[in-house]
């Protein structure tokens, strides 16, 4: 079951200048993760729901990220 997109290079920019951002400002995980999951529904890529679990899980690191 593993993930067979290919990204290409002019997306990997957005991944950096994300980095770029949390190292200069944040470095909290949460919102790493909400950066992250933004980018995806930006790209149009979805988001994996295994079970409820992982939809509770989601849900829960959006929280800490708006906490921070």
């Amino acid at each position: 079951k593993s993930d067979g997109r290919v990204i290409f290079v002019f997306k990997m920019n957005h991944i950096l200048d994300i980095i770029v951002k949390l190292v200069s400002e944040s470095q909290n995980p949460f919102v790493l993760y909400k950066m992250l999951y933004d980018l995806n529904d930006k790209m149009g890529y979805g988001h994996e729901v295994y079970d409820e679990t992982s939809r509770g899980f989601a849900n829960t690191m959006q929280l800490l990220a708006e906490e921070a």
